[in-house]
């Protein structure tokens, strides 16, 4: 990450952005006592907002770029030991049976499509057997609406009700939704 990345993400990501983020955190509604896992933190755009959320909670930020999660982990500084750092890659890393909901939040076009099904199907083994994944993805900016739902599917998780499509400044038309397992994902 170079200087001008830095500037971009903090103006547009956590600024501009920060409704935008906040909105789709709060329509998530969360209780407050989860155990979530941010897939591709990033910076902690939404990271901070998932945080905000979970008083009694626990957020794992994980990321591939250790110098991305540096900055996360300088901006989410005040919330303490509710939030962890794991510096790896999604595709291969699981905490099989842990979280109550895994966040996908602008992340999957941005792996590689060799790694995607493999960053979903080790989701869904962290996930408990009553967890749900939370999408929010730009259709058409790196992946399609049809593979994003092959993806979901061939992971193991079905759709919990209908998924929600809006157009975001910068982002262009999004697609969010809530996934359940239907049935436990392969492993690798």
């Amino acid at each position: 990450m170079n200087r001008i990345e830095l500037v971009i993400e903090e103006v547009i990501g956590n600024r501009a952005g920060s409704r935008v983020y906040r909105a789709w955190v709060e329509s998530l509604a969360l209780r407050g006592d989860e155990r979530v896992y941010e897939i591709g933190t990033g910076g902690g755009a939404c990271a901070r907002h998932l945080a905000s959320v979970l008083p009694s909670g626990h957020l794992t930020c994980l990321d591939v770029d250790t110098g991305w999660l540096s900055v996360a982990r300088r901006r989410l500084v005040g919330f303490g030991s509710r939030v962890e750092f794991v510096a790896a890659d999604a595709a291969c890393w699981e905490r099989p049976d842990w979280f109550d909901v895994a966040v996908a939040h602008f992340v999957l076009h941005d792996i590689p499509a060799s790694h995607r099904a493999a960053a979903l199907r080790r989701a869904a083994l962290s996930l408990k057997s009553h967890g749900r994944l939370c999408v929010r993805e730009p259709i058409g900016h790196g992946m399609s609406h049809e593979e994003l739902h092959a993806q979901l599917r061939d992971a193991g998780f079905s759709p919990v009700g209908h998924e929600r499509r809006e157009r975001l400044p910068l982002m262009g038309e999004t697609v969010s939704g809530v996934w359940r397992m239907s049935a436990r994902g392969a492993q690798d």
